[in-house]
């Protein structure tokens, strides 16, 4: 998180100077500059939590590794409820309606899976 609002900074102080050399080399009042400011401050603010939330997706998006519920037999596909989200699975073995899933990886929108216990 640190990491995006340094690169949010930086490319607000670059817009900032931009819109400042414009204004000088225009010749108009330097006044201009607070109002400048203003909207590169809350553009600054924007663009932040707009980052923000995008790395909060990021993060949802990660799911191998996390464990779900086998909501119609997977034979060699099925349906598997991972957290609120339900995903098209696939395995190896037959894993019946019920059993608790850990995901392998993903390819695609399909979730290869295996059964928690499992040594994979």
């Amino acid at each position: 998180m640190k990491n995006v609002f340094i690169r949010v900074s930086v490319f607000n102080i670059v817009y900032f100077s931009i819109g400042a050399v414009i204004i000088y080399i225009s010749g108009l009042s330097l006044y201009l500059l607070v109002p400048l400011a203003a909207v590169i401050l809350f553009w600054a603010r924007y663009s932040y939590r707009m980052n923000i939330e995008a790395l909060k997706k990021e993060d949802l998006l990660r799911i191998e590794g996390r464990e779900g519920v086998v909501i119609e037999e997977i034979n060699p596909y099925g349906i598997v409820k991972i957290g609120n989200e339900y995903w098209k699975a696939y395995s190896e073995k037959i894993i019946p309606k019920g059993k608790i899933v850990k995901v392998i990886r993903i390819e695609g929108l399909t979730l290869i899976v295996g059964v928690k216990n499992d040594n994979r």
